[in-house]
């Protein structure tokens, strides 16, 4: 019962995120682009969710951008807690939630992906 509800919590936390990354690159690129009015945090969050639920597909590539994910991970950690990830990736690809949460670090992954690739093109463009 207890990894339901850390499941729960991590899933809104990425709809949380995925709105942050939304507004932002919707406040970089389509506003000077379309000339349209900036969008605040909330009502891009709602957008998200709307249009998530309207496309949402079950995607087969999920599974290798998590271990892509994790892949790229081993490289942060430091050789002194390097046990104790590995330790806990094996946790987390346990059991019937262990899909679940590779599923939750892909979309993880993809969102700051694309949110640093963002950033990087915006400072790019706003640079003289």
């Amino acid at each position: 019962m207890k990894q339901f509800w850390w499941l729960q919590c991590t899933s809104i936390g990425i709809a949380l995120f995925r709105g942050f990354v939304l507004e932002c690159l919707w406040n970089w690129f389509v506003v000077p682009a379309a000339n349209v009015p900036h969008i605040s945090y909330w009502p891009m969050v709602g957008v998200s969710l709307f249009v998530g639920l309207l496309t949402e597909q079950n995607d087969p590539t999920t599974a290798k951008i998590a271990e892509f994910t994790l892949e790229a991970i081993d490289f942060c950690v430091s050789e002194e807690r390097m046990d104790d990830y590995k330790l806990w990736v094996a946790q987390k690809k346990e059991g019937a939630t262990g899909a679940l949460w590779l599923q939750i670090l892909a979309r993880f992954g993809v969102l700051a992906e694309v949110l640093a690739g963002g950033w990087a093109i915006h400072a790019a463009l706003s640079s003289p």
